[in-house]
């Protein structure tokens, strides 16, 4: 967003405020201040921003609104975030998502999560990151809230893609799945993050120079199994006897290989289908 543009919306926002001010509507006014705030933030106005999300919870606090204080607090911790508070920013959040777990607002938790798992990675709580930010698209996608679902697999890529926390057959099922959800879509910061995580996804798929301070050849070796692995596995639809023969590899073998080095893949497995024992014997001689 443009400085001009913004100085533009922030006054429209404050001549929005006002003539609700003078309407006694509270709760829309308070909407605004928020909304201001969010704006100050994409401009790098943390300490405005601050007080115009102080203003906001005052009024929201005196309306006992629990979850549009949720969404003041969620905004707060993003400007927390950027000022690398990410300590206060993770205290901030423990009582955004308690008070969202509680209600239907599945968007609104998404959005939570997916600012918790930024949080979480740079206080380097990766596994717990990881985590937060799937959970965070399957909420929202589930809720058929897609353009979140696709900023939450968007900033997974962002905190892990380029990192070994994520194989590569994941950091390339991760970029498919932002694609998808995001497609049609008008915003230019999106479009912008899309492009980048494109990259990082290249650069993961690729062979790793040898010049890289994290190479190691086991490490490379394994990287590469996991991704040969990963497409026989979406080439049978998940069946492991069919991505078996594709590998050249008994059903016993792939199975093992699975559990031992890429538990991550056994999400791509079909569910296994008992199998019955005949009833009927074979004739003895």
């Amino acid at each position: 967003m443009g400085r001009e543009q913004g100085v533009t919306n922030r006054l429209t926002f404050i001549t929005v405020a006002y003539h609700f001010e003078l309407a006694r509507h509270e709760r829309y006014v308070a909407r605004i201040e928020n909304n201001l705030a969010f704006l100050l933030y994409k401009l790098g106005r943390y300490a405005d921003a601050h007080e115009h999300l102080d203003r906001a919870q005052m009024i929201f606090t005196r309306l006992r609104d629990a979850v549009s204080l949720a969404q003041v607090d969620e905004t707060r911790a993003r400007v927390l975030v950027a000022e690398r508070r990410y300590k206060d920013a993770d205290r901030t959040l423990a009582a955004v998502l308690k008070t969202l777990e509680k209600g239907d607002e599945s968007a609104l938790l998404a959005d939570a999560l997916t600012v918790q798992g930024v949080v979480w990675a740079r206080l380097w709580a990766y596994d717990a990151s990881v985590n937060a930010l799937r959970r965070a698209a399957e909420v929202a996608e589930a809720a058929g809230a897609l353009t979140n679902a696709g900023q939450a697999v968007l900033t997974l890529l962002e905190e892990h893609g380029a990192s070994k926390r994520l194989p590569p057959a994941e950091v390339y099922d991760a970029y498919l799945r932002a694609e998808r959800l995001l497609k049609g879509m008008q915003d230019a910061e999106d479009k912008e993050r899309l492009l980048a995580c494109a990259r990082v996804v290249m650069r993961r798929l690729t062979e790793p120079p040898l010049t890289d301070k994290n190479f190691s050849f086991y490490g490379a070796v394994h990287e590469f199994e996991a991704r040969i692995i990963g497409q026989a596995l979406d080439a049978a639809g998940g069946n492991i006897t069919r991505a078996g023969r594709l590998l050249g590899l008994s059903h016993q073998t792939l199975i093992s290989i699975l559990n031992v080095r890429h538990r991550a893949l056994l999400s791509k497995r079909k569910p296994a289908q008992k199998r019955f024992k005949s009833i009927i014997k074979e004739p003895k001689e």
